[in-house]
């Protein structure tokens, strides 16, 4: 069995790094994922909140049963943002300058336990 996945959510709630479940490893993976967090969600937020999952981004936060009380959810927004599109040609093969492409990203609603880590902090007494 391979690690866990990692979704990337900024502070804001644009879920913006996937990466699936049960995958091994190569220095390469750990790279891109240290790059995606320094880099920031698209929107500019760089305040990174960094989510385990087996499949399901509430698989180690809570229970599917207490999703709705204490789960990350979708809200039903969506954000659209023009990013700048690199190396654009147009049908001669000459560079185009100043292209943009939209992208869509669904807005979650994550609980404060989950968005300040101290959903898995253990308690002092158990």
């Amino acid at each position: 069995m391979g690690a866990p996945g990692y979704a990337l959510l900024c502070s804001k709630g644009h879920l913006f790094y996937w990466i699936p479940e049960h995958l091994y490893w190569t220095d390469e993976m750990f790279e891109e994922k240290r790059k995606k967090e320094k880099e920031g969600c698209i929107c500019g937020d760089k305040n990174i909140i960094n989510i385990s999952h087996y499949g399901d981004i509430n698989d180690c936060i809570c229970l599917e049963s207490e999703i709705e009380e204490k789960g990350i959810k979708i809200t039903g927004k969506i954000d659209e943002f023009l990013i700048p599109f690199e190396h654009a040609f147009d049908k001669e093969g000459k560079p185009l300058k100043d292209v943009y492409t939209k992208v869509s990203l669904p807005v979650y609603y994550i609980p404060d336990n989950v968005r300040d880590r101290s959903i898995w902090e253990l308690p002092e007494k158990l």
